[in-house]
């Protein structure tokens, strides 16, 4: 019987961890992804004042700065798993113009 509980308990573990490991798999894609998109936006920005686009430079730079605040205010979350199902709501709010708070 002992013998059973702890077989339970074990792959309960597993299933606990599998789920974790998947959670944390997510967030760091989210997070790739998002550093991908920071590296479009500053190359951007170096195009733009190159050509001497100084003022819509400026404004470009001042959107960014601001959707990425509005998603990191997430990142502090304990949980992993719900921070990355946040950012991603998040994020895909943003680029359809929905604000969420």
């Amino acid at each position: 019987m002992i013998r059973g509980i702890f077989l339970q308990n074990l792959r309960d573990a597993e299933d606990y961890l599998e789920e974790q490991y998947e959670e944390v798999g997510k967030y760091i894609h989210f997070i790739q992804r998002h550093n991908h998109d920071h590296m479009h936006h500053l190359i951007t920005i170096k195009q733009m004042l190159e050509k001497g686009y100084s003022n819509e430079s400026y404004q470009y730079l001042s959107d960014v700065l601001n959707d990425s605040a509005q998603i990191s205010d997430i990142l502090p979350l304990h949980s992993v798993a719900i921070s990355g199902l946040l950012l991603s709501y998040k994020d895909k709010g943003l680029k359809e113009n929905i604000h969420i708070q």
